[in-house]
This record gives C-alpha cells, sequence and structure tokens, in this order.
C-alpha cells in the first residue's frame, strides 16, 4: 500500500527507520529479500500484506483493551537499530504470529 508521497503501483519499503518506494511486483522483491533475510509474511489491521524481519523480532503479545485496532489480534515488536524497538499491530492472533516468524527463522 503506497501514502500520498509514493508513486502509483509502488511498494513501499521501510528499512532502519528510512521509507522507499520501489516499482517491482510484491512478491519479486519478497523473494529476492529473502534470499538474504528471514522474512515473515503477515497482515496490518487494514489488510495490507507486511513482511517483518523475523530475526529482529524481541516480542509477539496480544494487544492491549486500548490504544490498539480493533482488527489487531497480535503485536509484534521489532528490533529497527540499536535502540529503537517498534510495535507492529496484525491480524493474526499470537500464535499465528509466532508460527509464521519461527517459521521464517527455520
Amino acid at each position: 500500500m503506497t501514502g500520498p508521497a509514493e508513486p502509483k503501483k509502488s511498494v513501499t519499503l521501510d528499512l532502519e527507520g528510512k521509507r522507499n518506494s520501489v516499482s517491482d511486483k510484491l512478491t519479486d522483491l519478497v523473494d529476492r529479500i529473502r534470499e538474504h533475510e528471514p522474512l515473515a509474511g503477515l497482515t496490518t489491521p487494514i489488510g495490507t500484506p507486511i513482511f517483518v524481519a523475523a530475526d529482529r523480532v524481541v516480542d509477539v503479545r496480544k494487544p492491549s483493551d486500548i490504544n490498539h485496532h480493533p482488527n489487531a489480534k497480535a503485536v509484534i515488536s521489532l528490533h529497527v537499530s540499536q535502540k529503537t524497538v517498534v510495535d507492529q499491530q496484525v491480524t493474526e492472533t499470537v500464535a499465528k504470529a509466532r508460527n509464521a516468524i519461527n517459521d521464517a527463522l527455520s
């Protein structure tokens, strides 16, 4: 999914906190990145596919009752830099999210 600043039909990458837009097909891009990085495929609460670096996941937990999207069933915490951890809400359950992450790591 792209925002107003990204070109149409582009894929947006958020790498180390920097956003980049590329014109590659998502599947082709994911296949190329998976050659170097274990990616777990998940879904954002609004239905957008998201791929997280499985080796950067530090926690998978249920969302709290406050401050989370109603469609979120799990929250994944990821290291994006040495000192920064971000949370990503996903529609997968905690068990399914953990399975996707573990599958990517194996």
